[in-house]
């Protein structure tokens, strides 16, 4: 696989895992919530279809009679809802997180993408720096692959290495320093 497929195949699976991680982080885990208008949760608190209920804030959730589950937003003031849900196995939190922690958290999913992101990017400007030296030393190699000589099958049957071919060579170089000739 060359250079630029495994770069693109690269980029797809980062793009794969950032919405996976997102997806992760963003959906709550425990079935499917049905979101309900707040006039349906009256009119559902009414006919007595509410088994179990849980305040946190201003978003309400539950869990019907028929097993299904709900979520809806309560208004901030309407403190008759407390009376009309009596007989409903009912829980009110006001949790006091820090602001730290909430912002930590929900900020964590896009920090991670933020830090896998910088990591591969370091990881592929060290793969761009290797292809570059490799280029570079296969530039300097080319000037010695200039100086190849193909040799006929007779003489490349009589010396067995590219040694021996030179050894050969200097032989010639020799000789014809001694005689004299050029």
């Amino acid at each position: 696989m060359n250079s630029m497929a495994k770069s693109i195949v690269s980029w797809v699976a980062l793009l794969l895992t950032m919405v996976l991680l997102y997806n992760v982080f963003t959906t709550k885990p425990g079935g499917k919530e049905t979101i309900l208008t707040f006039s349906k949760f009256l009119s559902e608190v009414n006919n007595k279809n509410i088994k179990r209920a849980k305040i946190v804030d201003s978003d309400l959730t539950g869990e019907l009679i028929s097993g299904e589950y709900f979520k809806t937003v309560i208004p901030v003031d309407y403190p008759a809802l407390y009376d009309k849900l009596q007989g409903v196995d009912l829980t009110i939190e006001h949790p006091n997180r820090s602001p730290w922690l909430a912002a930590i958290i929900s900020w964590a999913p896009f920090l991670f993408i933020i830090g896998f992101w910088i990591f591969l990017r370091i990881f592929f400007m060290r793969q761009m720096q290797m292809m570059a030296k490799e280029k570079k030393v296969r530039r300097e190699q080319k000037p010695h692959e200039a100086n190849l000589i193909e040799l006929e099958p007779d003489v490349a049957n009589a010396f067995s290495n590219s040694q021996a071919v030179n050894e050969a060579l200097r032989l010639v170089i020799q000789l014809t320093e001694i005689r004299g000739t050029t």
